[in-house]
């Protein structure tokens, strides 16, 4: 009786469908005249995605896309040519994720370092059960009080070094040449990741799980602490970011979290990676594809994040401020390209 009602829920679900699909691309077309998402918009994304596979998404992209801007390759990827850059996205696009061939410098590490280390954070939320309540200040590395500290995107921003980084003209002709559209900023984070629990935590994301805010978008995560097997590597598995790259067994379950057990009856060891690096390691990574943070089991792990979509259409979002004190670079890319920073306030 269970296996008979699971199958007529998704046969009616199947059914909604196409009516969904309607109403979906119709509030698309709205948020182009409005920049308003309709409330129901991001619950029919995600359930299109379930059911289609990441073929809504690419209608939506079709509809939603901003126009491409010229950037320079000069930045973080030294002085590339442009079929260097072509090679590069031919490799995202076919794995997944993409690892810089070159280090953020030390010198920008270190005053990361000490940048987290003297601004307030809070340490977040655990899974429920665990006896944690959240609470702020400023993270002592030898006194971790939760598996996850994080900080406030604003007050992340207005590090000039974060600036930069955040407008690097190589690191975003890439970012354009994946998405096929102008990126648009939709987050900065920052955050420790500790030992604080052996047991893998939902709540920092040490659980599989796919992303489904927007309709297409790419995340960068850059180490700013050496990562090694046992300080939490970020995981990823191969291809799962492409077309029916998550079996709809998986997928149909929408935002629910996935063991390890089940991960492995859909998928084999050699597709999952673990991501190791030195301090100033650079992932670029599509999180459409499966992912999760491995438990930190020894010392602790610093990331700062950045994401990049084509449109700000689906899930709500908190709006990040412009900092008072610009960077040359970050200033002169938001007179350029004011469009990317349509999540700023």
């Amino acid at each position: 009786m269970t296996e008979l009602r699971r199958v007529l829920r998704l046969m009616l679900r199947v059914l909604r469908l196409p009516s969904r699909l309607v109403r979906l691309v119709f509030s698309a077309h709205r948020y182009r005249r409005m920049t308003v998402t309709d409330p129901v918009a991001y619950s029919d994304m995600l359930e299109a995605f379930s059911l289609t596979g990441g073929v809504s998404n690419d209608l939506l992209c079709r509809i939603l896309n901003h126009p491409r801007q010229v950037f320079s390759h000069t930045g973080l990827l030294g002085t590339p040519h442009s079929a260097a850059i072509e090679e590069l996205i031919a490799e995202l696009q076919h794995k997944g994720y993409l690892v810089f061939p070159s280090l953020l410098d030390e010198n920008t590490c270190d005053e990361l370092m000490r940048f987290a280390l003297s601004i307030p954070g809070v340490a977040k939320a655990m899974d429920e059960g665990e006896a944690h309540q959240p609470s702020s200040g400023i993270y002592r590395r030898e006194e971790p009080t939760s598996t996850k500290f994080g900080y406030d995107a604003s007050r992340i921003l207005e590090n000039r070094n974060v600036q930069k980084l955040l407008v690097d003209n190589s690191l975003l002709s890439l970012i354009q040449g994946y998405l096929g559209s102008l990126p648009v900023v939709d987050i900065v984070a920052m955050w420790w990741s500790s030992a604080y629990k052996s047991s893998p935590d939902s709540e920092a994301a040490q659980l599989w799980h796919f992303d489904m805010d927007r309709p297409k978008w790419l995340k960068v995560f850059v180490y700013l602490t050496d990562v090694g097997p046992e300080n939490g590597p970020h995981s990823f598995i191969e291809g799962t970011h492409r077309r029916f790259g998550i079996p709809f067994a998986l997928r149909s379950r929408g935002y629910a979290r996935l063991t390890d057990y089940e991960i492995s009856k859909h998928f084999t060891k050699e597709r999952i990676v673990e991501l190791i690096g030195k301090r100033g390691t650079v992932i670029v990574e599509d999180t459409r594809g499966l992912h999760k943070g491995v438990p930190v089991i020894t010392g602790d792990r610093l990331i700062l994040q950045f994401e990049y979509c084509t449109s700000l259409f689906g899930g709500g979002f908190t709006p990040i401020r412009f900092p008072i004190s610009m960077d040359d670079a970050f200033l002169r890319q938001r007179s350029e390209t004011p469009s990317m920073f349509g999540g700023f306030e």
